[in-house]
């Protein structure tokens, strides 16, 4: 099997070197091998099950981050991360855990089931049906280097609250963020519970071959296939958080409010310097809205001034999306200005109108650029958003006046999530929805926050027992395979 390596032409992670599978475990340090057995032994105590316990684990992982939000800010920026701020995100984690504590005695709470047999097939002998959550095991989380210490956190609140024990593999291309999740994690949680894993590629394959209970993984498609592949060879599941190219749909709409959606395009870009799974990718302006459209992108871009110029978190992404920036057959809105490859910076940019088969157009830019294209109709646009190069995306947004038109690009067009006149910051403002993909932009869960990732780490396990009688021993609900029925009688107490 080819290589798990973290920083990829895609975007996020870097592509393998081969996709040959191979036959043997890849080594790993006797120490983690030590730590992810201490987990296994922990997790079998049942202690994990106690729901005071995720309560405080919660609390204590919670607190390392927040104690420490300054120095997540310095190291993000060290590594290159952009925003490297850590502050808003420490609000997220906050916000996540608090609505963790407030929950979990109800999620995890056995629920009552009907029990939907026909009365001829009881043989006159009732059950009761319950639903149990009970948690996974151990959680291996593999994160990402445009969030490092956001989304090696988040996850992990979400397994914690269903009872599990976690490894955190944070990414080799932020080792200063990855060295300070290991330091403050180990200061306030013991290893049996959480533990931190750094190195790059061969450890996170060695990691897999361990044997995981569940794995999280958040990055792009092609390291996405290694890590299923890989987690088929002990048959672990795994959720996956990937990406893809986000269309919006720019429809008519007055001055105001194609000014708002403009700045919330360009901001969006620029705050992030493109490397958030959420941005808009393709923009798709109807043609009565794409003279003023175009206008309008162009002074605010120009309007960002020295903002302009965005960085990227390495030579390798710097390399990559330049080569989507000066090869294409489109037109640069505004001009590109000179730039310094040294800085790692590239100008925000409007691609408009490449040609399809541009790699602008064929892969996620995860960088400061988008495509803009025309479009005659809803229909036409609605066509073009279900044949994206990249498959079904993960977010999906329209901007414009229409209630018929929003209708059918809900209706009609198919994404992880969809945000209608407002953007990601309003789309990951509710703790009740999942931000989570379909097809190659994620499967198997969710992993950010509220209920939805509590079941990602649970099992619900589905219990029918017969009823219990004070006078009498319990009854046995035999089949037609034990013999005919009654031929067992429960006897008196």
């Amino acid at each position: 099997m080819g290589n798990l390596c973290t920083a990829n032409e895609e975007g996020r992670p870097a592509l393998p070197s081969s996709s040959a599978p191979e036959t043997s475990s890849t080594p790993l340090d006797e120490k983690v091998r030590t730590a992810f057995n201490a987990q296994r032994e922990f997790f079998a105590t049942g202690k994990t099950r106690d729901l005071a316990w995720r309560k405080e684990q919660i609390q204590l992982l919670m607190q390392a981050v927040m104690a420490n939000k300054d120095k997540f800010s310095e190291a993000q920026a060290k590594d290159g991360v952009c925003p490297s701020d850590f502050t808003g995100a420490s609000g997220l984690v906050a916000g996540s855990a608090m609505y963790y504590l407030a929950n979990i005695d109800r999620w995890a709470a056995n629920k009552e089931l009907n029990d939907t047999i026909s009365p001829e097939r009881t043989n006159g002998i009732d059950c009761d049906w319950v639903r149990v959550m009970e948690p996974k095991g151990v959680v291996l989380n593999i994160a990402p280097w445009n969030a490092p210490a956001l989304l090696s956190v988040l996850p992990c609140l979400g397994a914690l609250a269903a009872g599990n024990c976690c490894v955190i593999k944070p990414s080799e291309t932020t080792p200063a963020t990855a060295a300070l999740l290991r330091e403050v994690i180990a200061e306030k949680m013991s290893p049996s519970v959480m533990t931190v894993v750094e190195g790059g590629p061969t450890v996170s394959e060695g990691l897999i071959d361990l044997g995981f209970d569940h794995i999280m993984f958040t990055g792009g498609p092609a390291i996405a296939k290694l890590v299923m592949a890989r987690a088929a060879k002990t048959l672990t599941p795994v959720t996956l958080e990937l990406g893809g190219k986000n269309p919006v749909l720019v429809d008519e709409m007055d001055d105001d409010m194609l000014k708002a959606a403009v700045t919330e395009i360009i901001g969006t870009k620029a705050a992030f310097s493109g490397q958030f799974c959420q941005c808009h990718d393709i923009v798709l302006v109807m043609d009565s809205m794409w003279d003023k459209f175009i206008a309008a992108l162009e002074a605010g871009i120009a309007a960002l001034k020295e903002r302009r110029m965005a960085r990227l978190v390495n030579a390798r992404q710097f390399e990559r999306v330049k080569r989507m920036l000066e090869n294409h057959k489109g037109k640069a809105v505004p001009a590109v200005p000179e730039y310094d490859a040294d800085k790692l910076c590239i100008p925000v940019t409007a691609i408009v109108e490449p040609a399809a088969d541009d790699e602008v157009m064929l892969e996620e830019v995860f960088g400061p650029l988008w495509c803009v294209l025309r479009t005659k109709s809803i229909d036409d646009a609605i066509a073009f958003a279900n044949r994206i190069p990249t498959g079904k995306p993960l977010v999906s947004y329209y901007y414009g006046a229409s209630q018929e038109h929003a209708d059918s690009w809900q209706g009609r067009t198919s994404s992880g999530c969809l945000a209608i006149n407002c953007g990601p910051m309003r789309l990951q403002s509710n703790f009740e929805a999942a931000i989570h993909g379909v097809g190659n932009s994620g499967m198997g869960g969710a992993s950010l926050w509220g209920e939805h990732v509590f079941n990602t780490f649970s099992h619900a396990k589905f219990a029918v027992r017969t009823k219990f009688n004070e006078k009498t021993q319990p009854a046995f609900a035999g089949s037609i395979w034990s013999g005919p029925p009654g031929t067992y009688k429960p006897a008196s107490l």
